[in-house]
């Protein structure tokens, strides 16, 4: 059968993923017999194929598809070459076979009857000659739908000025900048729609926009949801930490108000909307809203993908209130859609007044390298300057003249041919491992506990000093190989015992969600043993729903002073991997000292791009090594993840 050729011919150039395998043959079934009938079959599969790029929809303009679908196979082309594991002659008949189809079918598909396969109650649906899979147009619809209910009310309260509410006594005024202010003027009266970059203040805004709304109102419920626990957790702690600027007349007066902000319960998604057993349906849903007289706050909304943003805002009621966060530049979610970034250009939000963007970054200061870079990078209006590139990684450049967030450009020599990738890669990692790395293993061996300070500086020491921060999980510049090689050559391994192959100073991230130990994916910590406890701990910063006892239990999971220590033979291997280095989409919503960014060396490789970039070099707060050329980085500015939805 051709069709199935075709389709194994896209695995074989992981240019789809197997699973859709069987669903293409079930189609084929249910589709009766014509000479299209293959044609037709590819057609679905190139939609499916597209909808693993995040797509919601292909179009069935003959010339805007191919665009598309040629964008895909030269990325591909790309990414496959330098990794040696291109099928030629596979590929070329994919491309021959796509351009064929696509020529000579796409137009039939408006014309023909296909009432097996496609229709309002089919697996596809076509709607303004654009062909979907039903599950993703009826989550676009219900997007627009549910933004049309929860965003065209307004609330009358009275006006809340913060600083009446700000201690008079901190070592410097505490001030919200202008963009904050309007978020907690205007959030007071309508929902929101808040994005703005690392450092704006999104989490202080919420803080004194719930103030405000709290004096003036009683709520049933609030809500702080995110895509993953970690985001939960930061958003909980950000919202928690910011209550330390309220005056002590605030806190004694109205304690009931900051005790409920202070120990509000955060939720991932999934876990919020809860999972019915017998159906495996989200338990709220269209039919079975949450309570009335409530607030939801969702963070991190940039990675929420269009199926669960559709059943998350349709579970929320009428006449709640909504405030949503991210940042509109960042990467988009790793599963179809990009809502966040069609919200934020959707022209009725806009002209009812519910997008805030916040612009005054806190954490770089501006004219710093790193602001000015990010800034040339994200601004289409913006000329990339000729950057100070460097020919070699030989060395660490410190910042002897104490500039604020520098950058330091390190020349990847795509025209010398003596020197390999692998070898140009793996000197910067040395080098950057030697300063930062290398004495991991002996600040987590035999930790000697005195007060809670020490575990923080150890803390920020091992995990928040640095990272290595990459587009690719494989090849030359992924995160495995690059892992890899820091593990075999910067531990000692004689020195101590191992745990299944793990030792003292090693960097770890969870990789998958673990309810019944309350680990969520993203989170990261660093494995160390205490002094006269030979027990080997996963550390991790985190306030625990599950852990509450504050002490050290020697050999049992415990809490320290904001941590969590686990015995690592509790935790699954097959659910955590090394973290000296971690991809870009994984880094989104954390921060770091010092990085290191390695970005693809080849011009149209298909994670070299715009957001990428942006993504990596918003995470520092200190100093920043880039590994890249003059070239890469002006491609990827002009080269914009751009995802067909259909919401805005």
């Amino acid at each position: 059968m051709e069709y199935l050729k075709y389709f194994d011919a896209l695995i074989e150039n992981r240019l789809i993923t197997p699973i859709w395998r069987n669903i293409i043959i079930l189609i084929e079934k249910e589709l009766k017999d014509s000479n299209d009938k293959d044609d037709y079959l590819i057609i679905f599969i190139i939609l499916f194929a597209l909808i693993d790029d995040g797509n919601l929809c292909i179009s069935l303009d003959e010339n805007r598809l191919l665009e598309k679908w040629n964008n895909k196979l030269n990325g591909t082309y790309i990414l496959l070459s330098e990794n040696n594991s291109l099928n030629i002659d596979l590929f070329n008949y994919v491309k021959d076979k796509s351009y064929n189809v696509i020529h000579n079918s796409l137009g039939k598909i408006n014309n023909v009857t296909l009432n097996e396969v496609v229709g309002s109650d089919k697996f596809f649906e076509i709607d303004d000659n654009w062909l979907y899979i039903k599950k993703n147009n009826t989550a676009r619809k219900m997007i627009i739908e549910s933004l049309d209910r929860l965003f065209s009310s307004s609330f009358i309260n009275s006006k809340f000025d913060y600083k009446s509410v700000v201690s008079k006594k901190l070592p410097k005024p505490f001030l919200l900048t202008s963009g904050q202010e309007n978020v907690v003027l205007n959030g007071l009266n309508k929902n929101l729609v808040i994005t703005g970059g690392p450092g704006t203040g999104k989490t202080t805004s919420i803080l004194f926009l719930l103030i405000g709304l709290m004096i003036n109102n009683t709520y049933d419920e609030i809500y702080l949801l995110a895509p993953s626990g970690k985001a939960a957790s930061r958003m909980k702690d950000s919202i928690k930490g910011g209550l330390s600027v309220l005056s002590d007349d605030f806190i004694n007066n109205s304690k009931a108000i900051v005790d409920r902000i202070a120990n509000l319960n955060r939720y991932t998604i999934h876990s919020f909307l809860g999972i019915d057993q017998n159906t495996n349906a989200f338990k709220h849903n269209s039919k079975n809203k949450f309570k009335e007289n409530s607030i939801f706050i969702i963070d991190e909304a940039s990675m929420i993908d269009a199926c669960l943003f559709a059943s998350l805002l349709s579970s929320i009621p009428d006449k709640s209130r909504v405030f949503i966060m991210g940042d509109k530049n960042q990467l988009p979610s790793v599963d179809a859609g990009a809502v966040f970034g069609d919200l934020i250009i959707k022209k009725s939000l806009k002209e009812n007044g519910n997008i805030s963007e916040l612009g005054e970054a806190v954490r770089f200061k501006i004219g710093s390298p790193i602001y000015k870079l990010a800034n040339e990078v994200n601004n289409e209006n913006e000329v990339l300057s000729e950057l100070p590139w460097k020919n070699e990684f030989l060395t660490i450049q410190k910042n002897e003249n104490n500039i604020s967030n520098p950058v330091y450009y390190y020349l990847n020599p795509l025209s010398d041919k003596n020197i390999s990738q692998k070898e140009i890669v793996l000197t910067a990692v040395k080098n950057f491992a030697i300063e930062y790395y290398k004495d991991l293993q002996d600040l987590c061996t035999n930790f000697e506990y005195k007060d809670k300070s020490e575990l923080k500086n150890l803390f920020t020491d091992c995990v928040k000093r640095a990272e290595i921060l990459t587009a690719e999980n494989n090849g030359v510049r992924g995160v495995n190989e690059i892992n890899n090689f820091i593990k075999n050559n910067f531990l000692d391994k004689s020195k101590v015992s191992s745990v299944d192959g793990y030792y003292p100073g090693e960097l770890i991230i969870v990789n998958k969600n673990n309810k019944s130990l309350d680990l969520a994916n993203g989170d990261s910590g660093v494995l160390m043993t205490f002094k006269d406890d030979p027990t080997l701990y996963f550390m991790i910063e985190k306030d625990s729903e599950i852990i509450k006892a504050e002490g050290k239990n020697d050999g049992k999971i415990f809490k320290l002073g904001g941590y969590l220590f686990y015995p690592f033979r509790l935790i699954s291997k097959n659910e955590i991997s090394n973290a000296y280095a971690i991809t870009i989409h994984k880094s989104q919503g954390s921060d770091y000292k010092n990085i290191l960014v390695i970005l693809p060396d080849k011009k149209g490789h298909p994670l070299l791009n715009r957001q990428i970039v942006y993504t990596a070099i918003t995470r520092t707060k200190g100093d920043t090594y880039i590994l890249s050329n003059q070239d890469r980085i002006l491609d990827a500015k002009n080269t914009l993840i751009v995802r067909d939805t259909n919401i805005n």
